[in-house]
């Protein structure tokens, strides 16, 4: 295998442009795919995709950190990615084999509800295709090739646009033909990802033999790490499942789109925080191996409440101007929209907590620790789901909304439990980062009110107002952070530090 590692930074950087330049073409797609499907079938295709996400989250039982988790500690193992790879077959016959039988033995309307078999099987498809590229860009990530697989994820994007405006303006955009898009999307990805691993000597199919005891080895391994998460996986596909079935029961495709529509939007917020999560992962995996605990902590303390920051800034301007966004987005079928599509802001936001501090766990292999925190809230969240979401006698009826609202409740318990815990294991104070939440959203919640009521002094045009709204929110966000840097974890010399190296101010 040659030898082609890039730093951190470098890796970083090149998952942060790839986000950012998935910003304006996400917003293009976003904006075009709605309008193209309409409410209903934007509705199915979230419900039925929703489903078949928790169903994959499921049948991974999370094998696929430890594959990750344990070829960045051991990337010359050949062994180890032949055993992944015939686990992942093996998952793959049994639950598709499951699938179909679901479908063709009349389960299919009660599972599925007013869904075709068609659309289910295409689903499946969809579901597993995005499983397998989501292993092996770990793959990719784990040999620190980020900047490679960074490039194809750019080109993916740019194919993406390329494909869907001929799509929706010669009226070529139909359910199965938007799920067929989405297969080629993500075919191009894998075939790019496999092509530079080769460069770099690199199969992902070693033609190695795996003798008995390899399989007894590795079998036991993987058992060991992920026998707690078969629990938490196994709560995770009911609670998941249960969530986007009980708003279908209840409320119908249209507030599906709705709850759709707002988990796409918010998705602006972590587009920093989710480039940096599987590097976070690598790093602290090889540092436990070292038992350099002293580097955990300052990754730790320096990125995560950084990244939080960063997601707030974005997070509560949307938050603020939701019905704006949502008409822009989605049209004006999805004006309704807006107070679910501010709650999952908000809800993106604390994301970035859940998403990297849980790359601590994995990579320290407190798996079990993790199932019975995470798993226990994830279960208090079904009686939350059905009192928000249903139309029943003891039901508010708040459709997306009311699946919003139960989100971010639950997410907030659960993150800041296992957040304790960590700050535990790698001797910190748990009161910094508490506090560090609530007054990063506060400073930018008080920023952008303060923009959008001098804005519309001024301008009644909704659109022109967001522009300058987002403008003075920038401005004023920059100002305020040299006064209070703390805002982004940093010091008054971290940020003289950061001006002189990149505008070379003397």
């Amino acid at each position: 295998m040659k030898s082609n590692k890039d730093s951190l930074k470098i890796r970083y950087f090149f998952k942060l442009l790839t986000n950012i330049v998935g910003i304006p073409i996400g917003l293009v797609t976003e904006s075009i795919i709605p309008r193209a499907l309409g409410t209903k079938l934007y509705g199915d295709f979230s419900f039925i995709t929703g489903f078949f996400q928790s169903l994959i989250s499921f049948i991974d039982l999370g094998s696929s950190s430890a594959f990750y988790d344990k070829l960045s500690k051991r990337p010359n193992e050949k062994l180890l990615r032949k055993f992944y790879w015939k686990l992942v077959s093996l998952i793959t016959v049994i639950s598709s084999t499951a699938i179909l039988f679901l479908i063709y033995s009349g389960f299919s309307s009660t599972i599925w509800p007013n869904q075709l078999p068609k659309y289910i099987i295409m689903g499946l498809i969809f579901g597993l295709l995005y499983w397998y590229s989501q292993i092996i860009l770990k793959t990719v990530d784990a040999y620190a090739l980020s900047k490679q697989g960074e490039i194809i994820r750019i080109s993916q994007k740019f194919l993406r646009l390329f494909l869907i405006i001929p799509m929706y303006f010669f009226d070529f955009f139909t359910l199965g033909m938007f799920f067929i898009y989405n297969y080629i999307i993500i075919i191009f990805s894998i075939i790019g990802w496999i092509i530079i691993l080769n460069k770099e000597g690199i199969s992902i199919l070693p033609k190695v033999k795996l003798s008995k005891n390899n399989l007894s080895i590795y079998y036991n391994e993987f058992y060991i790490y992920c026998l707690p998460l078969i629990a938490y996986s196994s709560i995770g596909l009911i609670t998941g499942i249960f969530d986007r079935w009980i708003l279908q029961i209840s409320s119908g495709s249209i507030e599906q789109s709705f709850y759709g529509i707002s988990f796409q939007i918010a998705s602006v917020c972590i587009v920093f925080s989710s480039a940096m999560t599987p590097l976070i992962f690598r790093e602290f995996s090889v540092e436990i191996k070292n038992q350099n605990f002293l580097k955990i902590r300052k990754i730790f303390k320096k990125y995560i409440p950084m990244l939080y920051s960063i997601a707030a800034y974005f997070g509560v301007f949307i938050a603020i101007n939701s019905q704006t966004v949502g008409s822009i987005i989605g049209g004006p079928e999805f004006k309704d929209a807006y107070l679910c599509i501010a709650i999952m802001a908000f809800y993106a936001i604390h994301q970035t907590y859940g998403q990297l501090s849980s790359t601590l766990y994995y990579s320290s292999e407190r798996t079990s620790m993790y199932k019975n925190i995470g798993g226990s809230i994830l279960i208090l969240g079904m009686p939350c789901s059905f009192f928000f979401i249903s139309s029943g006698t003891y039901g508010l009826n708040l459709g997306a909304t009311g699946l919003a609202l139960k989100m971010i409740i639950i997410q907030l318990i659960q993150v800041n439990i296992l957040l304790y815990y960590n700050i535990k294991f790698i001797n910190e104070k748990f009161s910094y980062f508490i506090i560090h939440q609530i007054l990063s959203v506060l400073f930018f919640l008080s920023i952008g009110l303060f923009s959008n009521f001098l804005i519309s002094i001024f301008f009644q045009n909704q659109i022109l107002s967001f522009i300058i709204s987002g403008v003075i929110y920038s401005l004023l966000v920059i100002i305020f952070t040299y006064i209070f840097p703390y805002i982004f974890s940093l010091t008054r010399d971290d940020l003289k530090l950061y001006i002189n190296k990149y505008f070379r101010l003397k």
